[in-house]
């Protein structure tokens, strides 16, 4: 504000000055109440199923604050920021809370400092793509910014003679690099104009007590707006209505401080009927009923036609406490900064570009619009603040705010590039100041002197602290002067006060990158740091005798001190001395309607002639041009005499080796699936088989081996099962995956991988029916089966899993490294192929990466295979050039699916396609790469012959070329399965009828896949039954140890 006039300064030394101070907690209206109707809803649900109770879900906006409680209207559980709603879906912002269905949902009108989180995911070749708030994509952000409202303060008062009036202007509001194109104001409640498109409307009459929330959007010239949204509290009058504000209330401690970034009070109540309101982020506005001398009313204050307002806070998370024999509660209300420093955010980087295309580029930047887009895309600040910019216009490079605080994100960006700092006022205005005392003399017209105070403006003595010493004894600071991104030049600079050598008394202080100007610019700003530390007066402490509240610690205004030396017992004499309001205390006695100030200012220090800055020269090369050192003789040395012998030390003994196990599944008439293995699958006696029990019988149609030997079992309607010693164990029933993966129906179970590198890491895949129609899940463990969490695939529509449908198949493949995990499906009445991975191994986010397909397929993908990272086999059925589904493609990419090669598998007329084998369908691979010499394997099954056959081939050319390495004439040859460590090794079925379907027996080679022996050895004498028992095919192969 303008410095005190004469006649405004005789008014505030008017005595006594009295104040009635009244607390306003804003309650928000609840806009909607609901319940969550979702009983399988996961933790950290964003999109949320409910009950409707009351209101419309349709008018949730995004910024709005939801409480969370057990009842309705309670808000015991907690508090998130609404995004949107419709139907019957709310959406909120990211979060972690463990939901349980049935809890309470209440969206209220109420708008509160929040931090929003960015999200980054990586596409096959690990290329970030960059999201605000979740799910926002970048448009032209960095290049046509957000237009910054201002608006006033959040505001409270009391109805007087029927009306209370609020004066609300636009001054101050502005957007970068462009400007304003128009106005629209929306007053809500009972008031005498609803809406204006001035820029000052001026007054505004609320002729009705209530709460209520005004709008302002401005539109920039480019088209950009931007809404901001304050509060309005309005009361009767003590005894003159209902509507009133806290009676039986006090104040412990009421403190601001520049260097904690704004002001801390101290609250207590004692009333049981309003003890609900002080809820954790409330909105608190202090605001008082005055006089100075015989004058009624706050002449002289803060804000314009504010005045009254004292101070505008939230309450403290974690600070209330309640007294239950007393009835008394204690809570804390803090300035908008500290409530930003209790919000957690990540990390933000900006790069100075001409054409930014990203939302990590910026046009021009500058410290200010650095700030404002950190505060615009990671907080809701700008909504409900204003924000006033340090108006330095030095071009910035790079500008990066740290992971932590939103706070110090901001703050410390401030204080490390321009020495400035992020500071609330008392009304909650932030203010973004460079240091005065850091500022050039001659720029620091721009600085108000709020007045000159005298022995009348304060109580007895003032304490002044005098240091005669220095604290730093050399300061060294450094940074950067750009030029700009038109010419991208940088010129690192250094410079150091109080020169070479340092002086005798104090420490050493360094700070580097600054945003500057140039060296004349740091020389400059390193004496002005190095005076301002060793100040001769660091701190007064001056008791106000009144209410001087038009001083405060935001903005940085100066206060010029006149004292005599009869004033002070060091004798000193100030004629206008500057010192710096740095913290302000109040003490309040509600008896004699007191309000008192203490202010603790700091001397305002200038660049003195004795110090200055000087050039700290930087070398550009290292000493040396290049490492050749100059020529050395060495002098001969004496011979060295022959060292003897070592003794022979017997080298460790190799580690045992682990003889190959080879495991099968069985199929009955008895028992649905029983599990076999054997460690001599290649001598020409055995094979000799063993059964390894499980606990129940089972349904088996998957069975995986981790890379530690432990293996598991995927049934088709009992859960899954883990190895445990010599048997199985189940590690989770069919009933405890309904309740993860679905809220009803059946679940149809499609496959289980587990991560090659971590065992722990098992994956489920399956489908069931959700709100929305059925969908493709998976259940994620990584911990061995201890805890499971779901996450959503992707919508399929008609398509089942392999308990009913073979055609309609599903795969999981993690990569080599165990990273990404890839999955299979088909959708829309199985014609539609898609793929989809996951970054996390399934446990929350699926991108999909293959949808070209739809409508072209029979069945979805037949196969998916995963070598390396990003090497993709996949193969399906083509439906566009044959109807009846026998053209067999294949797909290969070495990017994730980014791009692709679509291979027709075909031996002479023929399409061919991958076998499968196991009851119905269980994922059992009929195409392979194998690790040792990076070759594709495959088993296909002729389609367009009323005689199928069957061919064993391989590939060196990405499938395009392939090499016949066995031809039957019978549709008998199926999933099979090579031996990791040896190419020259084959497992697979072969079928005793002419059916897939029908009983099979064991056959392997061990000649690279040319010939193929039977190899059922004894496994129908330990199984107790005979091979036409078999009414089911054989199931999995599967091997571990040896070389495999």
């Amino acid at each position: 504000m303008a410095s005190l006039t004469p006649s405004e300064i005789t008014q505030l030394r008017q005595r006594p000055h009295r104040s009635v101070i009244h607390m306003g907690i804003f309650e928000p209206q609840s806009l909607v109440e609901m319940q969550i109707n979702q009983p399988s809803i996961a933790k950290g649900a964003r999109e949320i199923i409910v009950t409707i109770l009351s209101g419309d879900i349709d008018d949730v906006e995004k910024g709005m604050t939801a409480y969370i409680g057990g009842t309705q209207g309670q808000k015991n559980i907690g508090r998130l920021r609404a995004i949107t709603g419709s139907g019957t879906t709310l959406t909120l912002a990211e979060n972690d809370y463990d939901w349980e269905n049935g809890w309470f949902i209440t969206v209220t009108i109420f708008r509160e400092p929040w931090a929003v989180f960015p999200r980054i995911t990586l596409d096959a070749k690990n290329r970030p793509t960059f999201y605000k708030d979740y799910d926002l994509v970048y448009l032209d952000e960095g290049r046509n910014f957000d237009p910054v409202v201002h608006m006033g303060g959040n505001v409270a008062g009391f109805m007087e003679t029927g009306a209370f009036g609020v004066y609300y202007s636009s001054t101050g509001s502005f957007v970068p690099d462009s400007t304003i194109s128009t106005y629209s104001w929306i007053f809500e409640g009972n008031t005498n104009i609803t809406g204006s498109t001035d820029a000052d409307p001026g007054w505004v009459q609320y002729i009705g007590v209530g709460h209520f929330t005004t709008r302002l959007t401005i539109t920039a010239a480019t088209g950009k707006e931007f809404t901001g949204t304050r509060h309005v509290l309005v009361y009767n009058k003590p005894d003159e209505g209902p509507a009133r504000t806290f009676v039986r209330w006090g104040l412990r401690s009421f403190e601001g401080s520049r260097e904690k970034g704004g002001y801390s009070v101290d609250v207590w109540v004692i009333e049981e009927a309003d003890a609900n309101k002080a809820v954790e982020g409330a909105l608190i506005v202090l605001f008082t009923e005055d006089w100075e001398g015989s004058v009624r009313g706050k002449e002289i204050g803060r804000g314009r036609y504010r005045d009254n307002i004292l101070f505008v806070g939230y309450v403290q998370d974690d600070s209330i406490r309640k007294n239950f024999a007393t009835n008394r509660i204690e809570f804390r209300a803090v300035s908008i900064t500290e409530r930003m420093d209790s919000l957690s955010t990540y990390s933000a980087t900006l790069e100075s570009k001409r054409n930014p295309n990203s939302w990590n580029e910026a046009r021009y930047l500058t410290v200010d619009k650095a700030l404002i887009s950190y505060l615009r895309w990671q907080s809701t600040i700008l909504q409900i603040a204003d924000v006033s910019q340090t108006e330095d216009t030095l071009p910035v490079q790079y500008a990066d705010f740290a992971r932590g605080s939103l706070y110090a994100g901001a703050n410390g960006f401030l204080q490390n590039t321009l020495f400035a700092s992020l500071i609330a006022d008392r009304g909650g205005k932030l203010w973004a100041e460079i240091d005065l005392s850091l500022t050039p003399t001659g720029s620091r017209t721009s600085f108000n002197t709020a007045m000159n105070m005298t022995d009348q403006d304060w109580r007895g003595e003032i304490n002044i602290k005098e240091q005669s010493t220095p604290i730093v004894a050399y300061v060294e600071l450094g940074g950067i002067a750009y030029s700009g991104p038109e010419t991208g030049s940088n010129t690192p600079i250094i410079s150091s006060a109080p020169g070479d050598p340092a002086d005798y008394f104090g420490s050493v202080q360094r700070q580097s990158g600054l945003v500057l100007a140039g060296q004349g610019q740091l020389n400059d700003l390193v004496a002005l740091t190095y005076n301002k530390i060793n100040s001769r007066f660091p701190r007064i402490d001056i008791p106000i005798a009144g209410d001087y509240r038009h001083i405060d610690i935001a903005p940085q205004e100066r206060v010029e001190i006149t004292l005599a030396a009869a004033d002070n017992f060091r004798g000193l004499i100030w004629n206008g001395k500057k010192f710096v309001p740095q913290e302000i205390f109040y003490e309040y006695n509600p008896v004699q309607n007191l309000l008192l100030m203490n202010i603790a200012a700091s001397e305002e220090t200038e660049g003195l002639k004795t110090i200055t800055g000087r050039k700290v020269n930087i070398p550009v090369d290292p000493p040396y041009d290049t490492p050749d050192l100059p020529e050395f003789e060495f002098p001969d040395f004496p011979p060295i005499p022959p060292i003897p012998p070592f003794p022979d030390v017997p080298g460790p003994e190799p580690p045992p080796l682990v003889e190959e196990y080879v495991y099968v599944i069985y199929f009955d008439n008895t028992v649905s699936g029983r599990v076999f293995r054997t460690q001599n699958f290649w001598e020409l006696s055995g094979p000799n088989w063993e059964e390894v029990s499980i606990s129940a019988a089972t349904d088996i149609v998957a069975f995986r081996i981790g890379p530690d030997g432990s293996m598991w079992i995927m049934t088709a309607s009992d859960g899954l099962y883990k190895s445990s010693g010599a048997g199985f164990v189940q590690s989770i029933s069919d009933a405890e995956l309904k309740d993860i993966i679905t809220n009803s129906g059946n679940i149809h179970y499609v496959d289980l991988q587990i991560n090659p590198i971590d065992p722990a890491h098992v994956v489920f895949f399956g489908n069931g029916n959700k709100p929305g129609g059925p969908h493709y899940q998976v259940a994620v463990t990584f911990d061995g089966g201890d805890t499971w969490d779901e996450n959503d695939v992707g919508t399929m529509i008609g398509a089942a899993g392999p308990g009913s449908n073979p055609l309609s198949p599903g795969f999981l493949a993690f990569d080599d490294l165990g990273t990404i995990l890839y999955a299979s499906l088909a959708g829309s009445g199985n014609d539609e192929a898609q793929i989809y991975y996951s970054i996390n191994g399934g446990k929350n986010i699926w991108f999909r990466t293959l949808d070209e397909l739809t409508g072209n397929t029979c069945g979805g993908v037949r196969d998916l295979v995963i070598s390396g990272q990003f090497t993709v086999l996949a193969s399906y059925l083509d439906r566009t050039r044959f109807a009846s589904c026998n053209l067999a493609r294949l797909i290969y990419s070495v990017d994730g699916l980014e791009n692709r090669i679509d291979v027709t598998m075909q031996f002479g007329a023929f399409g061919w396609v991958g076998t499968t084998a196991g009851k119905d369908h269980n994922g059992q691979r009929s195409l392979r790469v194998h690790p040792a010499d990076g070759m594709i394997y495959g088993m296909f099954v002729q389609q367009a012959t009323t005689n199928p056959e069957t061919v064993f081939a391989r590939s060196a050319s990405f499938g395009g070329g392939w090499e016949l390495l066995r031809f039957w004439d019978s549709f008998e040859r199926h999933g099979f399965q090579l031996n990791a460590g040896d190419p020259s090794k084959f497992y697979a079925f072969k079928s005793i009828t002419a059916s897939i379907a029908g009983p099979a027996t064991i056959i392997g080679s061990d000649d690279g896949g040319r010939s193929w022996a039977d190899r059922n050895g004894d496994i129908l004498t330990v199984a107790s039954t005979t091979q036409g028992d078999l009414g089911q095919p054989l199931g999995f192969i599967a091997t571990f140890g040896g070389d495999s």
